[in-house]
């Protein structure tokens, strides 16, 4: 009696939850009424929206439903991100039926358009299915630019826009199919200084980097490309050459890339006399000091040719031996706070890090740690922590570079976020304005000081470990010890990270 009971109660909740779930299992494909209106109903549950999204089609194809307003709500659906994935899926599957001649153009600029800013693993997957199977050689430029951005718990190798790009461009390599789109995105370069083409040059630029990560297959491209009449039209390239030529350094990632034209632009004078200088100091540079070489060390090297000329003649166990002389009675502080994976958090000391260390790395360690000891970077910098630590809004951060004019060769500069950028007390977020400043900029820096005593945190995070990787640059971060100590480390876009020791407030 009870167990026949139980089987009838269990039938009986088996029942509702299927009727609460898609509107009933015996009709869980009836036809509905009104799908395009149950399709664009947020408050209705998603399966029976997806369900809603299949019976639109089906009734455009039994000629009930318009198919253009039809692939309207379907689009609509399908494009928001905030709908759940299994509806956009269910919609987009829709709108693949629509086999119209001008609606299948319209499908396959629609699928580029998203894969520039699709998050969905399961949508880009579809997505770039969509492609091979309808043979979309077209959307290849913007299969690269997908391919360029992270996806969560996806191997480079294994990302599903990689293999539509191998399966649409059978007879080129991925580091060909690139450059092409590299050299002819396909992109106008949009109103004002938007510069979309850059921005998808960029993307494939970053691509070139991952599959080429000793620089020589992007040299050779460089050179080789040089010499094809319609591929020096394209002024990224020709700037790409000079800083090939004339600094010895190839641009990494996207930022980098910009960083690099910037400096190149006609009409900024001291961006150009600042590369002539840097130009002429690199040339002079002989053995194997120049090999390496990346942006974020020109500026420590132009630095010394003027200041410390015998630092560019010095082999790198001299440097070495100097930057040990200074760092030897320098109290290391080592980051407690731990957010890199297991066995990853970097060392931090000199020892540690000596044989990771190249010639360029030594020569811009020796300058940054030049510059953060002299007194009026000092004097800026406990001002600046004053300001931060008042602010609860975020941290502060800015630049240090070196100074033509005055006693001093060197200022720090702050530049705190935006109102916009502003998302808590533990996070800097670098502004346009610094970045654009920052060109000729030795180092970035920010300041973690929301604590007098801060020290769990003394060295950078994970994430601004991925910044410096990220925009090219070395950095600093300055952490309080007490009111009166800043902890001074400085991190590489490889990951290292070298402690410089504690900088004291001045009396005065």
């Amino acid at each position: 009696m009870l167990a026949g009971g139980g089987r009838i109660a269990a039938a009986a909740l088996g029942l509702f939850v299927c009727i609460w779930a898609v509107g009933g299992c015996a009709g869980g494909n009836a036809p509905l009424s009104d799908p395009i209106g149950v399709l664009r109903d947020p408050d209705e549950n998603s399966r029976l929206r997806s369900r809603a999204a299949g019976q639109i089609w089906d009734q455009v194809e039994a000629g009930q439903v318009d198919p253009a307003g039809a692939r309207v709500a379907l689009k609509s659906v399908t494009w928001a991100n905030a709908n759940p994935g299994n509806l956009r899926l269910a919609a987009f599957e829709a709108i693949l039926r629509d086999r119209r001649p001008e609606a299948l153009s319209d499908t396959q600029q629609m699928v580029g358009l998203m894969l520039m800013r699709e998050r969905d693993p399961e949508m880009v997957e579809r997505l770039s299915r969509a492609a091979v199977d309808e043979g979309w050689r077209d959307v290849t430029p913007y299969l690269v630019r997908s391919l360029a951005r992270p996806l969560e718990l996806a191997e480079f190798e294994e990302r599903p826009e990689l293999l539509a790009i191998r399966s649409l461009n059978p007879d080129l390599s991925l580091a060909e199919v690139t450059f092409r789109v590299f050299l002819d995105p396909g992109v106008d370069p949009g109103p004002y200084s938007v510069r979309y083409d850059l921005r998808a040059r960029a993307d494939a630029w970053e691509i070139l980097a991952r599959i080429d990560p000793d620089q020589s297959l992007r040299r050779q491209l460089l050179v080789s490309a040089s010499a094809d009449r319609a591929a020096t039209d394209v002024e990224v390239l020709r700037g790409m050459r000079r800083g090939l030529l004339d600094l010895g350094v190839v641009a990494s990632t996207g930022d980098e890339m910009r960083w690099l034209l910037r400096l190149r632009e006609q009409g900024d004078q001291l961006n150009a006399e600042w590369w002539r200088r840097s130009a002429r100091a690199v040339r002079g540079l002989e053995d194997d000091r120049g090999a390496g070489l990346e942006l974020r060390h020109i500026e420590a090297i132009r630095w010394a040719a003027a200041n410390r000329s015998d630092w560019l003649v010095a082999r790198r166990a001299e440097l070495l031996a100097e930057l040990a002389e200074r760092l030897a009675d320098r109290r290391v502080i080592r980051r407690s706070e731990n957010d890199f994976s297991a066995g990853k958090q970097p060392r931090e000391d000199l020892a540690s890090n000596a044989d990771d260390l190249r010639w360029a790395d030594l020569i811009t360690f020796l300058v940054i740690d030049e510059s953060v000891q002299t007194p009026r970077v000092v004097r800026e910098l406990f001002r600046f922590a004053d300001l931060d630590r008042a602010d609860r809004t975020t941290e502060y951060g800015g630049l240090i570079e070196a100074t033509e004019l005055g006693p001093e060769p060197f200022q720090a500069v702050v530049y705190p976020p935006r109102a916009r950028a502003r998302s808590g007390d533990d996070r800097f977020v670098a502004s346009d304005d610094l970045i654009e400043a920052s060109d000729r900029a030795l180092a970035h820096f920010h300041l973690q000081v929301q604590q007098p005593n801060n020290r769990r945190f003394a060295g950078p995070s994970l994430g601004d470990i991925i910044y410096a990787a990220r925009s090219g640059r070395t950095a600093l971060v300055f952490t309080s010890i007490d009111e009166d100590t800043l902890n001074v480390d400085a991190y590489q876009p490889d990951g290292l990270v070298l402690d410089l020791g504690l900088l004291r407030r001045p009396l005065d």
